[in-house]
């Protein structure tokens, strides 16, 4: 087998590239250098990194200085056999096709006005057209990818959906080399190079849990420049910088002061020219839910989630599946009750219990489940 210089490390030339464009643009803290740099340093200087990543542009060059130590002793070594573990899971037709969602997302979504009598969908629809990204802010279970779903199976576009809790296996989502045949390899590329490639919906989600890891790579197509960095590719057919095809669409959602997540700072912010407030909404709960002192109830709790009282956030489709639960013969309201109090921590459960136990009996009577009261 011939052997090449194969790392998963960007060449000395494409990190002081990076290095010269931060420097023009006054911005240490941009466009993947923290990915680049953590690239093609091996256990260099990790406290000058962490300085440009707080944005300290004097350390910059010395930086660049340790890339360029760090590349130079670089060894021969065979081409890479770590990455066939994942082969599977990179499909070899690079068709994703089978992410265009189903009917069903359409059938089963309730569209609302956004602003002045502005239908949901026509907004996301514009803001498609124009090449605008678009920001989704709104609590757990508000149907915010329902939203992005049901447009995209309304258009058959395929969507690739980015979890960013830091879970997400990046090279199975960027792609990587695969043995062939013949004994070589290739570059074979993830769902996320190929929807930018043939004009897909990229979402987002939860973008306010996103690491540096997953952020450094989409820097490039969040902005005017609308390209996405793959320096894995370097050395194959398939191209390192991938320009997007003007249909590729950019939507992240998230839910502001979740556990665990960090504010976006305005500069991620002001990458998405649509900013859409999407919360619980009475009109479509009143579709979704057929027992009108239920969401009464619902009401209820999350004004104690805004004071403080509670913490736990009361999504909708944890209604709809009280009222399936509750209606069940094999399960009844006790049940659907229990499930839904066991939602909440055990300091919790107590306020829950005692304001449902407020709305018991009209629910049952709503449901179906008891007769009304007769004076």
């Amino acid at each position: 087998m011939a052997k090449s210089k194969m790392t998963n490390r960007p060449p000395v030339a494409e990190v002081r590239k990076i290095v010269r464009n931060l420097e023009r643009d006054g911005s240490p803290y941009t466009d993947g250098v923290v990915e680049a740099l953590e690239w093609a340093i091996d256990g260099a200087d990790h406290a000058r990194l962490t300085s440009v990543i707080e944005g300290d542009a004097s350390v910059i060059d010395p930086i660049a200085t340790l890339v360029a130590e760090a590349q130079a002793e670089v060894a021969v070594v065979e081409a890479p056999a770590p990455v066939m573990e994942f082969t599977a899971s990179i499909p070899g037709d690079r068709s994703i096709k089978h992410l265009v969602p189903s009917n069903e997302f359409i059938d089963t979504y309730v569209s609302r006005d956004v602003h002045g009598g502005k239908r949901d969908l026509d907004v996301l629809a514009a803001a498609h057209e124009e090449g605008f990204n678009v920001l989704l802010k709104g609590p757990t279970g508000s149907a915010k990818t329902s939203f992005v779903y049901a447009y995209a199976a309304s258009i058959g576009k395929p969507v690739v959906n980015i979890a960013c809790n830091g879970a997400i296996d990046m090279r199975a989502l960027l792609g990587g080399w695969v043995p062939t045949a013949d004994g070589s390899f290739r570059f074979e590329p993830g769902e996320l190079p190929l929807a930018v490639e043939q004009g897909g919906i990229i979402l987002l989600n939860e973008v306010n849990f996103m690491p540096p890891k997953i952020a450094a790579v989409l820097y490039g197509l969040l902005d005017r420049r609308r390209t996405l960095y793959l320096p894995d590719a370097a050395g194959s057919d398939y191209p390192t910088t991938i320009v997007a095809h003007p249909e590729t669409f950019v939507v992240a959602d998230f839910n502001p002061g979740y556990r665990g997540t960090r504010p976006l700072n305005e500069a991620f912010e002001n990458r998405f020219a649509v900013h859409l407030n999407w919360d619980y909404e009475d009109a479509v709960e009143s579709q979704l839910v057929t027992s009108a002192s239920l969401l009464e109830m619902a009401v209820s709790l999350r004004e104690r989630v805004l004071t403080g009282e509670l913490s736990t956030a009361i999504p909708t489709n944890s209604l709809m599946e009280f009222e399936a639960m509750a209606t069940n013969g094999s399960l009844g309201y006790e049940f659907a009750a229990h499930n839904f109090t066991g939602r909440f921590s055990k300091l919790e459960q107590p306020v829950v219990s005692e304001v449902l136990a407020v709305y018991r009996l009209r629910i049952e009577i709503e449901l179906g489940l008891a007769e009304p009261v007769r004076e």
